[in-house]
């Protein structure tokens, strides 16, 4: 098949978000590749921003959610809908994001050049377009294990002018949820997303699930995207939360993959053993600190280590 007329589908998650969609939604339509469809999946957006981009880009796909059903629940559908309607790769892209014009002829091209994998594009920060967000995860050691010697988004913070000539195009631990390019070959022989997490983890988790089957992630640096990093996240509240999963997906997401963790090195060493966390909790809700962040950190140990997955906080009720 000629590249030009593969088919790829574009999911996009809104949340209560008109405004960031819409930007998104415009740099994608401003995409040197035209072979492409865009579908919106609403995750039980309260504002009416669904029926504002509805108005605004009627010629778009939409589905809406009864429930928030989080980032790898939402992309889920889009898996589907791809595999059912014969599309070639899902790009699965933040609604906070904007992509440059050839983002997606770059991960294509790479697709081409490597074959099966997962490809992530290089994320630029919104407020500072020359600063790096993520260029990779962790580099691989030469026996397929992660090179430890080297910090874990070694780029981050740095100029992307300065360093463009020492980001290649190569095989990393893991890419960026934020734009991911993942062939639908890929999906009707692997599976997709985990959905144990709700938010945060579940592309990271699934770059290192399939790592361990032999099927790499590869970051493409010209691929570009820009990130407005915790664009959902408008309050105190929503921040709260964002500490939550953050704590308590980390620890679930190394408990998921110790070969590469243990015995080479152990970051669960560095929590609190449960019962501090649990003391921890109750001292933060005697002092009436029920709604710091130091009792949501606490409080996401703790059910890591006891088990609790999947969505314990609605977003919604939150706003």
């Amino acid at each position: 098949m000629n590249v030009s007329q593969e088919k790829i589908l574009i999911s996009i998650l809104n949340w209560n978000s008109f405004v960031n969609t819409s930007k998104c939604i415009e740099s994608i339509l401003g995409q040197n590749y035209l072979n492409y469809e865009i579908l919106v999946l609403d995750n039980f957006s309260l504002d009416g921003s669904l029926e504002q981009l509805k108005q605004k880009f009627p010629q778009l796909i939409y589905h809406q959610f009864n429930t928030n059903i989080g980032y790898a629940g939402g992309h889920h559908f889009a898996a589907t809908y791809a595999n059912e309607h014969d599309f070639n790769a899902l790009w699965v892209i933040n609604n906070d994001l904007e992509v440059s014009p050839d983002a997606l002829d770059a991960l294509m091209d790479a697709f081409h050049r490597n074959g099966l994998g997962l490809f992530g594009s290089l994320v630029l920060e919104s407020d500072n377009e020359d600063q790096i967000n993520f260029a990779g995860g962790w580099e691989l050691s030469k026996n397929g294990g992660l090179d430890y010697a080297t910090p874990y988004n070694q780029f981050i913070g740095k100029s992307w002018n300065l360093y463009c000539a020492d980001i290649t195009e190569r095989k990393v631990s893991d890419v960026n949820g934020c734009s991911i390019f993942i062939p639908v070959d890929l999906i009707q022989k692997f599976g997709f997303m985990e959905d144990i997490f709700f938010l945060y983890k579940e592309e990271t988790d699934f770059c290192f699930s399939l790592m361990e089957k032999g099927v790499p992630s590869y970051i493409v640096p010209t691929s570009i995207v820009i990130h407005q990093s915790g664009g959902s996240f408008v309050n105190e509240k929503l921040r709260l939360l964002k500490t939550y999963y953050s704590e308590r997906n980390l620890i679930l997401f190394m408990k998921r993959h110790p070969k590469y963790f243990v015995p080479y090195r152990n970051p669960l060493k560095k929590y609190r053993p449960l019962w501090d966390s649990l003391i921890s909790l109750l001292m933060l809700i005697l002092k009436a600190k029920t709604q710091s962040h130091e009792f949501y950190k606490n409080l996401g140990i703790l059910h890591a280590m006891i088990g609790i997955k999947g969505k314990y906080f609605s977003p919604e009720r939150h706003l």
